[in-house]
């Protein structure tokens, strides 16, 4: 599932910059699909690495969240270079203080 997300799903317009919107509509179906996957990636450490990055950079709160959730769920030193740059990107410009919390939060974890 996770392979086909990657490769059907257009993560670079998914990666529209942060903004406080909950992606409840119909203009968010693409990221609603996004949401269905990155909210199980906690429980597959290592899997959806573009996903995760991805959402980290959407629009929607929700996915975000999501995002930072997952990394955070991971045992420490999982998160890889790639992600943690991305991470700290997202967190310098996360207008929800929750989400930027959380990012900080995994941030602050040892990294690999």
């Amino acid at each position: 599932m996770v392979a086909a997300a990657e490769r059907l799903l257009p993560l670079a317009e998914l990666r529209s910059g942060p903004t406080l919107a909950t992606g409840v509509g119909g203009e968010y179906a693409v990221d609603q699909c996004l949401d269905l996957i990155v909210c199980r990636l906690p429980a597959h450490p290592g899997h959806g690495i573009p996903l995760l990055e991805t959402a980290l950079q959407n629009r929607t709160a929700r996915n975000r969240r999501m995002a930072a959730g997952a990394l955070a769920a991971w045992p420490p030193g999982s998160v890889p270079p790639s992600a943690r740059a991305v991470l700290r990107r997202a967190a310098a410009v996360e207008p929800a203080d929750d989400v930027r919390d959380r990012m900080l939060g995994v941030l602050a974890r040892p990294g690999p």
